[in-house]
């Protein structure tokens, strides 16, 4: 908490103050706050509280949306919250849009969709992140009324070029199929619109094979789009060609229709617009609010070194997948990517791939003293005792003492004679 009674600061004349209290309330406020929060939204003079206020309103919502554990959004103040959301002139603050994202879909979706042809591009800006706001959390999980309300807009001449980019790539990012026919006519030819479509259509594919879905992935913490975290920031999933693994282990990974099953719940594949500055972060997301970013480039290769041992002793399908994925980020590997793939490979038990992946760090001028090692247990695990001794002794000659595997070198030894 940012102030010690954010209710009370709402009333004060110190924006500062103002919009920390906004931000407690994203995270602690309730139904009965909404309609103060809006005001500050849409009439305050500071642009920050404006935004914040708004955000801090949408937050709220999103905890009322119907999910398992939610309380019901009350009538009164739904009416309410409609009713001073659509009465202000959404130029003043665009965010403010947003709010509608937690409202009635079948009279807040056409509402949105009237900013979408909006002459003034903030306001059409804000009215595509508030689609985002609702499709995007697991209790839009088998909405359908978007999609419908989209096929209009894609198809509508007055909606302008920039809106239709946008839906081509929420199109992608929801997998919305049954639509290649919209989403080609709406491509404006050539340029942004043509790679938004050739984007959607990967993603769309993605979803119907398991290799669209395969990779190692790690969690948010909290639904797309909530403030409200947990412990469980540090949980991982690989998805692979035999399985889900996860710290507990492996289970079935079943597909159909563009969703999952698996551990007892139905899954998605959505794109989150961007994620630490990434674009398109893919995130597998369970219906009841679970969700995992896909890890990649430097943040994959970290966590190769991080979770080799644990995937090791889950399962070598969620090892091998993962040194797939490595071996993916880089068209001419560099030695660390190299090494962090052989890590995943040991893990996994693939002896002739370590061999091909070891063979060129090896044969340089200085090669380091740890490389004979992986490349022992390489040949151990391949059966080739002999090899595996010849280059343990090769790395005892090289090691110092303190050699971080000199312990598992001795072991490793040990188990050969």
């Amino acid at each position: 908490m940012e102030t010690e009674d954010p209710r009370a600061v709402l009333g004060g004349k110190d924006v500062t103050l103002i919009a920390a209290a906004t931000r407690d309330l994203a995270r602690m406020g309730e139904p009965t706050d909404l309609l103060q929060l809006v005001e500050l939204a849409t009439t305050n003079k500071s642009t920050g509280v404006r935004l914040s206020a708004a955000a801090a309103a949408a937050d709220i919502l999103s905890r009322h949306r119907g999910q398992p554990g939610q309380d019901a959004l009350p009538d009164d103040i739904a009416s309410a919250v409609m009713d001073a959301v659509t009465k202000v002139d959404p130029g003043k603050n665009p965010a403010v849009l947003s709010v509608l994202a937690g409202l009635d879909p079948k009279k807040s979706l056409p509402r949105l969709g009237r900013m979408l042809r909006d002459p003034r591009n903030t306001v059409r800006a804000g009215a595509g992140l508030a689609l985002r706001r609702y499709a995007l959390p697991s209790s839009a999980f088998h909405d359908t009324l978007l999609r419908e309300h989209a096929e209009t807009w894609l198809a509508d001449k007055r909606v302008p070029p920039d809106v239709k980019l946008d839906l081509i790539r929420l199109a992608g990012e929801l997998g919305w199929t049954g639509l290649e026919f919209e989403l080609t006519r709406a491509a404006a030819p050539g340029g942004l619109h043509a790679e938004a479509l050739t984007q959607a259509r990967e993603r769309l594919d993605a979803r119907g094979s398991l290799s669209g879905w395969a990779g190692l992935y790690r969690s948010l913490g909290h639904d797309l789009f909530a403030v409200d975290g947990d412990d469980t920031a540090s949980e991982w999933r690989v998805v692979h060609a035999e399985g889900i693994t996860g710290p507990d282990g492996t289970e079935t990974f079943v597909l159909e229709d563009g969703t999952a099953t698996a551990e007892g719940e139905t899954w998605r594949l959505v794109w989150f617009p961007t994620r630490n500055e990434i674009p398109g972060a893919a995130v597998l997301q369970s219906i009841t609010g679970r969700a995992f970013a896909q890890v990649r480039g430097d943040e994959l290769i970290k966590a190769a070194h991080e979770q080799s041992a644990s995937l090791a002793q889950a399962h070598a399908g969620a090892a091998r997948q993962l040194a797939i994925a490595i071996e993916a980020t880089e068209e001419e590997p560099k030695p660390p990517v190299v090494l962090a793939a052989i890590s995943a490979r040991l893990a996994a038990g693939d002896s002739a791939e370590v061999l091909a992946l070891l063979e060129p760090l090896i044969d340089t001028k200085k090669p380091k003293a740890d490389l004979f090692y992986m490349r022992a247990v390489a040949h151990h695990n391949g059966g080739d005792k002999a090899a595996a001794r010849a280059d343990l002794d090769t790395y005892f000659e090289r090691a110092g003492v303190k050699s971080k595997v000199r312990e598992s070198a001795e072991e490793l030894l040990a188990s050969l004679k």
